[in-house]
């Protein structure tokens, strides 16, 4: 059964993408498991220990930690609790502030190649003293892919109401806009939990309707070229920032413009398996450091696959815009989606 949505519903058969639940609509009690997981690596760990100034060498030093009980370095304990938080934004994304912790227990440890995933639970809703916000008393269980305990953590987090976020984030929230209630952002299970919810349904697309993907990406030069780097670009048009500068704000890589375009569209798309086509693909305009991106989809069509009976095709139009409303990048693409109930959804705990 859905609950809550994931969507405003503008009118005119245009939604807005929600990055979470008000405060209204949560209650004492309330469990929510929180959907994707994510898989820590010993890059991870490695960049977190040093960029952090870490210096426990049990964490990326593999010789060292041979000789300890685990045999292996171990995933720092901060990458495990900013990843519990961090995959919990589909319910808790209209957080305002994190007031604290009041404990947290790391109860196995965690190595590289381990999935994380967490769930949480509501321990109490108090109005607190934010006029804008409510406060929230939260418990946040951190499990691997074997459904180990690694984490335990409560923590306390005030969350906009809703009508005090539509005030304070209109690029985000319409005032008065109705939810989409076609589009849940979670599911009810049987033992009354809530599943976060993955992206729309194939079967709940229909041409016309345009996604306007939110929140925004914001565009960092120095991103983009460590992007180049990795990539093996030494373009000078891309590491020099004195050939591209405007106003002391270098451009941004044309490919990372397409990247992020095709990324941000994801948190709708989510059910995507592959892309198939790409065309055309327009540059229309310079996006620069600083720049902020908002995409938005139209549905064009879609059909059933012809050599997949278990995944469909959709052809989506995609429309790229800084936050002044200048047009800088779009194309159109073809990309095959699982079907429901077919794919691996539930089968990985999904739905």
């Amino acid at each position: 059964m859905i609950a809550f949505s994931a969507f405003a519903d503008l009118g005119g058969n245009r939604f807005r993408e929600r990055g979470g639940l008000d405060f209204e609509d949560f209650a004492e009690d309330q469990v929510f498991h929180h959907r994707p997981g994510i898989t820590a690596t010993q890059r991870d760990n490695v960049e977190d220990s040093l960029l952090s100034h870490n210096q426990a060498m049990i964490h990326f030093d593999h010789h060292y930690s041979s000789k300890t009980e685990f045999k292996r370095p171990l995933v720092v304990s901060t990458v495990t609790i900013q990843r519990a938080i961090g995959m919990a934004w589909k319910t808790f994304g209209l957080r305002k502030r994190i007031l604290g912790w009041p404990s947290i227990r790391m109860t196995a440890p965690v190595f590289d190649g381990d999935t994380l995933y967490s769930s949480s639970r509501i321990l109490g809703v108090a109005a607190g003293d934010d006029p804008e916000a409510g406060l929230l008393h939260v418990e946040t269980v951190a499990t691997n892919q074997d459904g180990a305990t690694v984490c335990q953590m409560r923590w306390d987090v005030t969350v906009y109401r809703r009508a005090a976020w539509a005030r304070v984030a209109p690029s985000y929230s319409v005032a008065g806009a109705p939810a989409a209630t076609q589009f849940g952002s979670h599911m009810r299970r049987d033992d009354g939990a809530l599943v976060e919810k993955l992206g729309v349904e194939f079967a709940e697309l229909a041409e016309g309707q345009v996604f306007e993907h939110r929140p925004p990406f914001v565009f960092s030069w120095q991103e983009v070229r460590l992007r180049a780097l990795l990539g093996g670009d030494h373009a000078a048009v891309v590491l020099d920032p004195a050939l591209t500068a405007e106003g002391g704000r270098p451009a941004i890589a044309e490919y990372w413009m397409l990247n992020v375009t095709a990324a941000v569209t994801t948190r709708t798309f989510g059910r995507v398996v592959a892309n198939l086509q790409w065309d055309p693909i327009r540059v229309e305009g310079v996006a620069r450091d600083g720049d902020v991106l908002y995409v938005e989809s139209e549905i064009l069509g879609r059909r059933m696959s012809s050599s997949r009976p278990d995944q469909g095709i959709a052809h989506v139009a995609a429309r790229a815009r800084l936050q002044d409303g200048t047009p800088v990048l779009s194309f159109e693409r073809r990309f095959l989606m699982y079907l429901s109930p077919a794919g691996p959804h539930q089968a990985a705990g999904y739905v």
